[in-house]
């Protein structure tokens, strides 16, 4: 995924290489997306067009002509051992391997940024966030349907970057597809209409949730029943 330009006049160019441009102002939103808007640019239209795609899912449904919808782009920042190139100032972290000034050495434990030695590594935790595991869906009322008769709906997601397991990568939780008519029956649908749901805390399924790493332009499809995050 190469460097682009928000649409928004008032946020600057962003770089997957230059931690800088992941601040705030061209970060405007919490959570695991990067606008509310739908992905309408050209290359979220490129991947839902992609013939490797279009076959896999022609397969799953067994039919040429389908619909697909347009969604958002999950895009979350980096925040351990970001490295800060060679003369860039930053908030001052307990990870740094950095020297002061002459300047800065006389401003004391004040100084708010120091300078860059040859490699300069920064935690930002304020910039992690936690992704619980949810349904897309709701799922009491995709299970009704599903039980009416409705075709079942499936998604897919695409690894933009390496997502081994220790930042995170995909995580799913098999057999919960299975288990969801008998799960919205055991359990009261919110009186929020929400269409994500997440799984509740200290239920069973999240025993059985799994870890699955992704490589830099891997796929991965699911049916829409299937809990994951």
């Amino acid at each position: 995924m190469p460097s682009s330009s928000s649409p928004r006049p008032r946020m600057t160019r962003v770089s997957l290489d230059d931690p800088r441009t992941w601040e705030g102002k061209n970060w405007p939103y919490q959570g695991k997306f990067l606008f509310h808007e739908p992905a309408f640019g050209q290359q979220a239209f490129n991947n839902r067009t992609n013939e490797k795609l279009y076959h896999v899912f022609t397969q799953i449904f067994g039919e040429t002509k389908l619909w697909c919808t347009i969604d958002k782009w999950g895009l979350m920042r980096g925040s351990k051992d970001l490295v800060w190139r060679q003369g860039t100032p930053h908030p001052p972290s307990d990870a740094d391997e950095a020297v002061e000034t002459t300047a800065e050495a006389e401003a004391g434990a004040g100084a708010v940024a120091v300078a860059v030695a040859v490699k300069t590594t920064v935690d930002r935790p304020d910039w992690r966030w936690n992704l619980h595991p949810h349904w897309d869906w709701n799922p009491w009322v995709y299970q009704a349907m599903v039980d009416r008769g409705l075709p079942r709906m499936y998604q897919g997601i695409i690894a933009l970057d390496d997502c081994p397991e220790e930042v995170g990568g995909h995580i799913t939780i098999p057999g919960s597809a299975a288990y969801l008519p008998h799960w919205v029956t055991e359990h009261k649908m919110p009186h929020q209409h929400w269409k994500l749901v997440p799984v509740p805390e200290n239920d069973a399924l999240l025993r059985y949730t799994r870890r699955v790493p992704m490589r830099h332009g891997g796929s991965a499809q699911a049916t829409a029943s299937l809990g994951s995050c």
